[in-house]
Parts: C-alpha cells; sequence; structure tokens
C-alpha cells in the first residue's frame, strides 16, 4: 500500500488572537488532511525553535498518526479538519524574511499559511509538488451537496454514483462517507431517499481504497427494497 504524501511540523504562525499550532499534513482523498499534533512555537533566526520540549511533544504525537485513518485522527484531534480537492486554491511556497520555507493557501474559506525549519527546505518542495500535482488532476467528484443525516446538514461532495438508486458522498469538513440511496417511503408504493453514515470499518477501508463502492450501494437498496437473497 502507498503512504499517503506527507510533512510534519507544519507550523502555523501565531496570529493577533491565536496561539502558534504544529500540524502534520496529509494529501489523501483527494484533498488535503491537516492533522493537530500540539502547540506550535515561534522560530527564532533560521528556524530555531525556541521550545525544543514543547517541539519533542509534537514529535510523539507525530509517531503515533495513523495514515490509513486520516478521518477519525481528524476527529479526534481538535483544530484538524480536511480540505476537499476542489476547495483548495492559490497554493504559493515562498520564503519567510529570513528565508524558511514559507506555504500559503487557499481552502475551506479561508486563508492557510505554514513555515518549517530550513533544513526541510527539500521535503516541502517534495511535498508541495505533489499537492499542486493534486490539483493539476481531474477530480472524481461531481458536485458540491447538503445532506440531511439525524438530523444535522452536512456538506458534502458528491462522487460518481456506481449504481441505481444511490449516490456516494464524502463530508466536506472530516471526510466521512455516507451513500444517499432510495427506499421505500411506506404506503402507496412511494420511494425516498433516506442517508447512510458509513461504519468505522467500511470508512477504513474507503480511505486506504479497499473498499469498493458499487457493492456497497447495491446492497444498502437491495437491503432497503428486500430484493437480496
Amino acid at each position: 500500500m502507498t503512504e499517503s504524501p506527507r510533512i510534519d511540523q507544519a507550523i502555523k504562525p501565531a496570529g493577533l488572537v491565536s496561539s502558534a499550532k504544529a500540524y502534520s499534513l496529509f494529501i489523501a482523498d483527494q484533498g488535503l488532511y491537516l492533522i493537530a499534533t500540539g502547540r506550535g512555537w515561534r522560530m527564532n533566526f533560521r528556524g530555531v525553535s525556541q521550545n525544543e520540549l514543547m517541539a519533542e511533544k509534537v514529535r510523539a504525537v507525530e509517531k503515533i498518526l495513523n495514515p490509513a485513518l486520516l478521518g477519525q485522527e481528524v476527529a479526534a484531534r481538535e483544530g484538524s479538519f480536511f480540505i476537499p480537492r476542489e476547495d483548495l486554491t492559490s497554493v504559493v511556497l515562498g520564503s519567510r524574511f529570513d528565508g524558511l520555507p514559507d506555504l500559503r493557501f487557499n481552502g475551506n474559506g479561508k486563508k492557510h499559511r505554514f513555515h518549517f525549519n530550513d533544513d526541510r527546505q527539500k521535503d516541502v518542495e517534495a511535498f508541495v509538488s505533489e499537492l499542486l500535482s493534486l490539483l493539476a488532476t481531474e477530480s472524481h467528484c461531481d458536485d458540491r451537496h447538503y445532506i440531511s443525516f439525524e438530523g444535522t446538514s452536512i456538506e458534502t461532495v458528491a462522487l460518481s454514483s456506481p449504481c441505481w438508486g444511490a449516490t456516494p458522498h464524502v463530508a466536506a469538513v472530516d471526510g466521512r462517507l455516507f451513500v444517499e440511496h432510495l427506499a421505500p417511503a411506506g404506503s402507496h408504493h412511494s420511494d425516498k431517499f433516506v442517508v447512510y453514515r458509513s461504519s468505522l470499518t467500511e470508512q477504513s477501508s474507503y480511505e486506504v481504497g479497499e473498499l469498493d463502492l458499487g457493492e456497497l450501494c447495491e446492497r444498502l437498496v437491495n437491503d432497503a427494497y428486500g430484493t437480496n437473497s
């Protein structure tokens, strides 16, 4: 299994009302995962951290991140999020005043910026190259939608429908897989659309590219209409 491109110790600089934060960035599922790994730090000239103990704590978190379960990592780590490919724009790798790598991009309606130590220039360039390659490819997604699940409206990207009566969706925020499918509405032989949320096992399989979406969608429709043998 090919590992998702990633870069660790991406430091989001402190803002006027927010503290610096450390992230690990992963390119997967036709988008970018930003996993919060701890408090960030201010870099002195040429990227020397002011707090090595804080950096060590971040490295400890990085070691236990599971690239196969990025959706769960987003849900479990406050401040983490997912940006679908369609929302990623204006990716620019520049340099800070002292030459440190300075990555900027827009996503989910916000501007994002990350700094890296100066000895990681080549690693950052390789990661940004992968990110730009993702943006240059055609997306398998069709459209942006909102679905309702358990009374909550969820923004999603609709994937191509693999069978009659069912459409897979990927949540824009955390990458969770949903399926909107037809089901009997009761009397008069009418139909309605219902929404199914993937199980943790199905989600894990989807994130590593092993889930058969066609089989899942067909099963849900057949179960709804009682046509499974």
